[in-house]
This record gives structure tokens, C-alpha cells and sequence, in this order.
């Protein structure tokens, strides 16, 4: 066999395009680990490179960060390894498999999501309860750390808990697909991907972040690094409701904190830090957990809502059946562990749903899910808050006009 020659790595040239030059010039290889695959791609390109371009430079620097990452999670998965199984499967210990899976970039909401979570807790127990003359044990630092630690465990399980995927079996029609209502507008048949080469069931849509389909995707999401769907929406929503509750919590702690002023000077720039960053994430978080709130209700997901403003329609949901049913499809059928992060027997099996014949089913496309569906459903977002802020705008207005009457008599109203 001829020796291989390697081409250094000029300017201009990224480390992706010198690594598929290098890829096609060497015979194949067989495959090796993640870890060893990035240390031989980073020795391969410190022994190569001559000058090297800022995209060069950004791509040798995550692939030094992944090579770290991968040790540090190799080293995790060698200390679970001597925690017994039950142990693991109840705690749900797979986080390591996150980091694994998903790249640095994918991963950093999580260490932001982290540090978000690590300042409300340091501004609460280090500057709130000193201040107050609290201490850890009394009934305000147990309901905040109660609230933190439910926070944590929902959102612990939200992103380590698979959303849920068609069975590999799906690939021929099953048997309960006469219990299907959505089909493709153009054809009426069964909804078939052929991305997955499988059968859609109901509420079932492809995740292009996760390149597979997710039963009862509701949407993706970046804070989490994973896709909301069937098996843990749940912990998503109740992360979302803890969250509003710590954060309006820690808020209105640390304002009536504010308003008295009677701390050093650390403790004040600290305290005012916090709150600013907990007033601005309840300003954000609250809306959005009443919208699920709202859409829990409806017994709808985020497609399907964004779906009826779409093509119109009136809102009803062909899966609302009522209001406790609903509760139930997405919390579970126990209500005593409705507001509990553990896991619940749910009402279905995320393949077929219970369908509400009062409510017609109009032809719809659900497969049309992509950016344009985003886009339109962010338009018509966009017009109601337009409209609401001229409402605000008419309000002031006409709040102007009657201080001006009042105080400078009706000659003031005639004034451009």
C-alpha cells in the first residue's frame, strides 16, 4: 500500500474541510470511540498546522472543550458504576448520557440554566435571610428550598427523560390505525415518514434537532436539550410552575429586601443583581406558564395550537374532553402526584387517544409543522401584542386628555 500524504492546513481552509481531505485520502478505518476519534483529529491538527483562519481557530477550540468534556463524563461514568442498579434506574442517573450525546454548544443552556438557578439561590439564602434575621431552618428558607429543590428535580428529569418514539414495529400499518384522525390533506391516507420510513401516530411529528419523530410533540427546546413530548412533558410543565413560583417568590422577597435599605454595601449590589435577573425572568417565564397552562386545559400541544391560528379555526381540540381529563392526559391519572416530579400511570399510551366526537375534525395537514407554521404562528403573536399595546396607547391617551380637563380647564383640550 502507497504511503499517505497529509495536507496542511492553509489559510482559508476550515478544520472541517482539512479533515474530509484528510478522511479521503486515508483507507477506510474501523470505528473507534468518540474520545479517541477527537484526541486523534486534535493531535492530527497541532501536528499540521501552519497558519490557520478565526472559523480554524473557533473548531480546534471545541473540539479541545469535547475532549475535556468526554473525560470528565468517562470519569462520571466510572464512579456510577459502582452505585447499584435500582439505585440509578430510580433516581434517573443518566445525565452523563446528555453530554455524550449532544455538543458543547448544544449543552450550554444547561450550564446557563445552572447558573441562573445558582444566583436566585445565593441572593435568597446569602443576602435575603442574613438580612432578615432568618435563619435556614425557619418556615421561609424551608418553603424556598422545598420550591428550589422541586424546581431542580423537574428540570433534572425533563432533560434526561426521552420524550418518546414510534415503535420500531411501526414500519408496517398496525393494527389500530382505523383509530387514527389525522391523515394527509392531499391523499387522506395514513400519515407515513420517510424520514424514519415508519407510520405517524396521532400528535406524532419529526424533531429535526433529534432527527427522529416524538410522540406528542409539543415543541423543542433549547433550555432543556431535548424535545417535549409524551413521556416528559410532565416535568416540563411542572418546571415551568416552579420556576414562576421561586422566581415570583425570590422577587417579591428581595424587593421588600430593597425597599429597606438596611445592609452593607455588597449585600445591596448583590441584592439589587438578583432581583433584576429574578424580576426579568418572572416577567418571561410567567406568560409562558400560563400559556401551557392554557393549553393543558385544551388538552393541545404548541403545534397544534400554532395549527389553529394557522388555518383559522375556533380553537377546539378534537382530544379535549374536559377539564379533568385533560389535567389527566398530561399530569397523569393520580391526582395526588399531579405537582410531584415522579412518574405517574398516564390515561394512554401515547400512540392513540381518547377523541371527542362533539367536535368536528376538519381536514387539516399536521405534517406541515415547518418553519412557515413557526413563522405564521409568530405573526399572529406579534399582532396581538401590536394590538394590545395600542390599546395601552388609547388608554394613556385618554388618561392625558381627562388629567389635562381637570387642571387646565376644557380651553386645554383644544390645544394641538
Amino acid at each position: 500500500m502507497a504511503p499517505t500524504t497529509s495536507r496542511p492546513l492553509n489559510q482559508g481552509t476550515s478544520a472541517q474541510e482539512w479533515l474530509n481531505g484528510q478522511r479521503r485520502t486515508k483507507s477506510p478505518t474501523p470505528t473507534v470511540p468518540r474520545r479517541k476519534r477527537n484526541q486523534d483529529v486534535l493531535f492530527e491538527m497541532l501536528r499540521s498546522f501552519n497558519k490557520f483562519d478565526k472559523q480554524a481557530s473557533w473548531e480546534f477550540v471545541d473540539l479541545t472543550v469535547d475532549f475535556i468534556i468526554d473525560g470528565i463524563c468517562d470519569a462520571g461514568n466510572a464512579a456510577l458504576g459502582y452505585i447499584p442498579e435500582p439505585v440509578k434506574d430510580a433516581t434517573e442517573l443518566r445525565l452523563w448520557e446528555v453530554f455524550e450525546e449532544r455538543t458543547l454548544r448544544q449543552t450550554i443552556p444547561l450550564f446557563m440554566v445552572g447558573t441562573i438557578i445558582g444566583m436566585q439561590y445565593f441572593g435568597f439564602a446569602y443576602v435575603y435571610l442574613p438580612n432578615m434575621g432568618l435563619s435556614f431552618l425557619s418556615s421561609t428558607s424551608l418553603t424556598f428550598h422545598s420550591l428550589l429543590g422541586l424546581t431542580i428535580v423537574s428540570y433534572y428529569k425533563a432533560v434526561v427523560i426521552d420524550p418518546g418514539t414510534i415503535p420500531d414495529s411501526w414500519t408496517n400499518l398496525p393494527h389500530i390505525a382505523g383509530r387514527f384522525i389525522e391523515k394527509k390533506k392531499s391523499s387522506g391516507c395514513y400519515r407515513w415518514c420517510q424520514k424514519e420510513n415508519k407510520y405517524k401516530p396521532d400528535r406524532a411529528h419529526f424533531c429535526s434537532a433529534m432527527n427522529r419523530n416524538v410522540l406528542r410533540m409539543d415543541h423543542y427546546c433549547p433550555w432543556l436539550v431535548n424535545c417535549v413530548g409524551f413521556y416528559n412533558y410532565k416535568y416540563f410543565f411542572l418546571f415551568l410552575l416552579y420556576t414562576t413560583v421561586t422566581s415570583n417568590f425570590v422577587t417579591c422577597s428581595l424587593g421588600h429586601l430593597m425597599l429597606q435599605g438596611y445592609m452593607n454595601a455588597g449585600h445591596t449590589f448583590f441584592g439589587w443583581e438578583i432581583f433584576g435577573l429574578s424580576t426579568v425572568l418572572t416577567t418571561v417565564i410567567t406568560p409562558f406558564f400560563l400559556f401551557h397552562c392554557r393549553l393543558i386545559s385544551k388538552n393541545m400541544t404548541t403545534i397544534e395550537y400554532c395549527e389553529s391560528r394557522r388555518d383559522h379555526t375556533n380553537g377546539d381540540s378534537p382530544y379535549d374532553i374536559n377539564l379533568l381529563r385533560n389535567i389527566k392526559s398530561a399530569l397523569g391519572s393520580n391526582p395526588l402526584y399531579w405537582l410531584l416530579p415522579v412518574e405517574t400511570e398516564s390515561t394512554h399510551d401515547g400512540l392513540v387517544y381518547e377523541i371527542n366526537d362533539a367536535v368536528v375534525v376538519t381536514e387539516r395537514d399536521p405534517e406541515n409543522t415547518s418553519t412557515a407554521l413557526a413563522a405564521t404562528c409568530w405573526d399572529e403573536l406579534f399582532n396581538d401584542v401590536h394590538e394590545f399595546c395600542n390599546e395601552i396607547n388609547n388608554v394613556a391617551n385618554d388618561a392625558v386628555e381627562r388629567f389635562r380637563y381637570c387642571f387646565f380647564g376644557p380651553s386645554a383640550l383644544l390645544v394641538e
